[in-house]
């Protein structure tokens, strides 16, 4: 063996002994937690719950009761009115008019008077003075509501009864001259509380006559007549609240009226103008 075969050998068995000294000194490494794999069985217990250390949970108990069918409940007949009813929606009321002013009234009654010539004129009446005759009228009539946007249209009748004075009696009775017809009037009140109404009519009246020289008979007339009114409600709106609310009556005036009738038979003519006044009551 040559020397330098020698040399070699001798080196490599020195390189080895140094390795394997310092393997024997350096310790093993454990290792990490993720590297170490965990058994099945282990894992499969830990994932399990564990039923040792929980309360066992008991349901409430329940009424027999509680456990019955419950009835349907249907709604009594006002609760059911309540819901079907729809919501009422009230008109806004004016409060600067007085409440028995709101109210259209339907029926109207009027009263009125004649101091003189309550006939007008009349002829052919031997030894009598027709300005002693004196008239009383009452008249009543229906006032629709669906036109009194427009104003007040009244339909209706009238009766009167004429008197007259003992130094000028034509009559043989009481009830000697006595009339009745028919009469249509429009009021022009566009606006309520409204304090001075004209109007203006048309009048048809059978006259029925017996006078004191032994004539008798009927007579029919016809024509206009108008005036107008004043609203006595608005001066003493207490004293009208108050009749509003005893007898209905919402609206009270004062009125002048001019009638003018024309009619003729074989004993009387009638012709010219009588002047009334009175009191007009509507409810």
């Amino acid at each position: 063996m040559t020397p330098i075969r020698l040399a070699f050998l001798i080196t490599c068995i020195l390189t080895l002994g140094l390795c394997r000294g310092v393997w024997a000194e350096t310790p093993p490494t454990a290792p990490s937690e993720e590297e170490v794999p965990v058994p099945a069985k282990e894992s499969a217990e830990n994932q399990a719950p564990s039923t040792e250390m929980q309360p066992e949970v008991v349901p409430a108990p329940t009424s027999e009761a509680a456990l019955a069918p419950q009835p349907e409940q249907t709604p009594n007949a006002d609760q059911a009115e309540q819901t079907e009813k729809p919501p009422v929606k009230r008109a806004k009321k004016d409060y600067s008019v007085p409440f028995y002013q709101q109210k259209r009234p339907n029926w109207a009654l009027e009263i009125s008077a004649a101091a003189r010539s309550g006939l007008g004129n009349l002829s052919s009446i031997s030894s009598a003075d027709p300005s002693g005759i004196r008239s009383f009228q009452i008249q009543g009539e229906f006032q629709p509501q669906w036109f009194q946007l427009l104003g007040v249209l009244g339909i209706g009748g009238s009766g009167a009864l004429y008197l007259t004075s003992p130094t000028n009696a034509v009559t043989q009775s009481l009830a000697g001259l006595l009339s009745y017809g028919y009469q249509a009037r429009y009021q022009a009140r566009w606006i309520r509380n409204q304090w001075v109404v004209p109007f203006v009519g048309y009048r048809g009246k059978v006259l029925r006559y017996q006078l004191k020289n032994d004539l008798a008979g009927t007579l029919s007339t016809q024509g206009v007549f108008y005036g107008g009114m004043i609203l006595l409600s608005a001066l003493d709106e207490a004293s009208a609240a108050e009749m509003y609310a005893n007898m209905g009556v919402s609206r009270v005036y004062l009125l002048a009226e001019a009638s003018s009738l024309e009619g003729s038979d074989s004993n009387i003519t009638l012709k010219g103008s009588t002047y009334f006044f009175g009191l007009r009551f509507e409810f």
